[in-house]
């Protein structure tokens, strides 16, 4: 008669429970204080499993569907909540090397395996540090916000490692990244000016080799 554990049912499912004390009256609790519990309980499960929909359409709504890394549109708005709040961040402009060969030789069932094993190391690398986003096509990219370049390079690195460590099924070409990075607001001063440098560096260190990292046009 002290206390009650109420079910939160929704759909004929359990959404949670709440607990209920007497503590502070010490009277104990009566049947019809149950049926005022039971019919809180569903009225709190329907709100409960709104919030839930909610967020898990929220989720969908920014989140790529084919890598499971953020989407183009919530890049954009990452960006314009960092620079509208004067945060600092590195981006890093991250491309697949080869990829059309991957597509072309082996098929684009293996082309969209690529793109997901690749946005899976990316959110392995960040985790905490930082946002994975897709940009487009085969090309990603990562906000790193209050971060030294020297730990914008350490995730870049991990980043390569974990893509050469990619087994593909049947697929014999190593799989690499070339990655461009600049920094908010030592480099540029919007979000336009900011990719297209990041991007040049990307360029740059594909035509210096490829699965290269740079901060430096050459």
């Amino acid at each position: 008669e002290s206390y009650a554990v109420v079910p939160m049912i929704s759909k004929d499912q359990v959404v949670g429970v709440y607990l209920v004390d007497n503590c502070f009256n010490q009277k104990p609790i009566q049947d019809e204080d149950l049926d005022a519990l039971i019919t809180f309980s569903g009225q709190a499960a329907l709100a409960f499993e709104n919030i839930r929909l909610y967020d898990k359409i929220r989720t969908l709504a920014i989140t790529d569907e084919l890598t499971k890394v953020y989407n183009h549109r919530h890049y954009k708005d990452t960006i314009a909540r960092y620079m509208e709040s004067g945060i600092s961040f590195i981006l890093m402009v991250i491309d697949v090397d080869d990829f059309k060969s991957f597509n072309e030789i082996y098929g684009h069932a293996t082309g969209d395996q690529v793109l997901q094993e690749v946005g899976r190391s990316l959110k392995n690398a960040v985790k905490y540090k930082g946002e994975a986003f897709r940009y487009g096509g085969d090309e990603f990219t990562i906000i790193l916000p209050e971060r030294t370049r020297e730990e914008a390079l350490d995730v870049a690195r991990t980043i390569q490692d974990s893509a050469l460590s990619i087994a593909l099924h049947k697929v014999d070409h190593p799989l690499t990244l070339s990655i461009g990075l600049a920094a908010y607001p030592e480099d540029a001063s919007c979000e336009k000016e900011l990719f297209i440098l990041a991007d040049r560096k990307l360029k740059s260190a594909k035509e210096s080799g490829k699965n290269t990292i740079h901060w430096e046009v050459l």
